[in-house]
């Protein structure tokens, strides 16, 4: 036998109670009876049997009369509580699926970032070696650079110390000319003008060179 209660049958059952004799009911003996100030006879019970049930059937009856209204209010109480309770439930479950599914955007979220961070991390590492790639060639290119003008001024000086020798060279040509022209003879004047010259044209491309 099922023993599930149905609206339908909580109905039919408070309709029972509001359909019977109000008032508070009391049993007196096999009577049972309506207390209102006067005394109205409500029900009686007759058992070809036993008297002590018949007087126990008058005192549940009696009983009934407020306690089965009271026991469907409870009923109701426990029905309405327990659809609270379920819609609580799935509020916290729908909640619980949303917040779920929430943390698993955020993974996922997390994820990309991670693959993102790693990806970026990976590109500052290789830009990083192109940078020292970058700084090892001008380095390399300074220092090529330094050595280049270092063998530029040692060629300077020794192209200035082979001017300084040319004008000496020519200086002791001109006071050999000199010591000749005074015997007679001028047998350097046109190679001295040549080499005076020459050595002045030479000081000159290295004025503008420097």
């Amino acid at each position: 036998m099922s023993t599930s209660i149905t609206l339908g049958q909580l109905r039919e059952w408070r309709e029972l109670a509001a359909k019977a004799t109000p008032g508070e009911w009391e049993a007196n003996g096999e009577t049972v009876q309506q207390v209102d100030g006067a005394y109205v006879e409500v029900a009686e019970c007759v058992s070809l049997i036993d008297d002590q049930e018949t007087a126990a059937n008058a005192a549940f009856i009696a009983a009934a009369r407020e306690g089965w209204p009271a026991t469907l209010d409870a009923l109701e109480e426990a029905e309405r509580e327990r659809d609270e309770w379920r819609a609580s439930m799935e509020a916290h479950r729908t909640a619980g699926q949303e917040t779920s599914d929430a943390l698993n955007q955020m993974v996922i979220a997390l994820g990309n970032v991670t693959r993102e961070r790693e990806a970026e991390k990976a590109r500052a590492e290789e830009a990083e070696g192109e940078l020292q790639g970058y700084k090892l060639y001008a380095r390399n290119e300074r220092e090529e650079a330094m050595a280049a003008e270092t063998r530029a001024e040692r060629l300077d000086r020794a192209l200035a110390e082979l001017l300084e020798a040319a004008v000496r060279a020519v200086d002791d040509l001109e006071r050999q000319n000199e010591r000749l022209e005074t015997a007679g003879y001028h047998p350097f004047s046109l190679m001295e003008r040549d080499l005076r010259s020459a050595i002045a044209r030479a000081r000159q491309a290295r004025t503008l060179e420097s």
